[in-house]
């Protein structure tokens, strides 16, 4: 399963990191709304990368870190070592809003709208 398909399969919560010790890789995730909290860092000096739930796991053995996209997902090669080679992030979580040229059409009816509203709770 690619790992994009993999991300858009889930249904939840999820922030993960996935080693696959055949192929030397690393498949990253993080949910589309970014409810789990998920960071990566880098130490230069034996070109590792680091993940953690909390950035204080990060400040000290990494010199720099950043928050992983919400939504995004990453693979990483490492040739069965411990230096990793970024290979991509990107975006797998594409709702239909998140596209500029969308623009609802239907005016907006205040009474409808209630009307929804009182439906829903």
């Amino acid at each position: 399963v690619e790992h994009t398909e993999l991300c858009s399969a889930l249904d939840g919560y999820v922030a993960f990191v996935i080693s696959d010790s055949k192929s030397g890789s690393v498949i990253v995730g993080r949910d589309p709304i970014g409810i789990m909290p998920l960071y990566w860092g880098y130490r230069k000096s034996d070109n590792t990368v680091w993940f953690a739930s909390e950035i204080k796991a990060l400040r000290d053995p990494c010199d720099e870190f950043w928050i992983f996209p919400p939504g995004h997902v990453s693979k990483f090669e490492t040739g069965g070592g411990k230096e990793a080679v970024l290979k991509g992030i990107q975006r797998y979580y594409q709702p239909v809003w998140w596209d500029e040229e969308y623009l609802p059409n239907t005016p907006l009816d205040l009474k409808v709208l209630r009307a929804t509203l009182e439906r829903a709770v």
